[in-house]
């Protein structure tokens, strides 16, 4: 039986350096949203109800963990993996 996967609330929107200026305005200026980030990708966070079971799931299905993508707090549950995209998830356990 495979885990169960859904979208979380945490998502980061990074994006070419080219386009910085005019991504702020919208953001900022447009949308009203603090601005927090100053790279050029995408980043998903989905959470699962056995992480365990989740990473021999994303293992047999031939998605590379990409740990060092970032290092987490001490005693996070949770592991980096990337679409074919280069799309970054953030898989972590769901609060009980």
């Amino acid at each position: 039986m495979k885990p169960r996967f859904l979208p979380c609330n945490n998502i980061a929107i990074k994006f070419p350096t080219h386009e910085y200026d005019d991504t702020v305005v919208f953001y900022r200026d447009r949308l009203c949203l603090e601005q927090s980030a100053s790279q050029a990708e995408i980043w998903l966070e989905i959470i699962t109800d056995d992480l365990e079971k989740a990473t021999q799931y994303l293992n047999n299905k031939q998605c590379t963990r990409k740990d060092e993508i970032e290092p987490f707090a001490e005693g996070f549950r949770g592991f980096w993996i990337s679409s074919p995209y280069n799309i970054i998830h953030l898989i972590s356990q769901e609060s009980v």
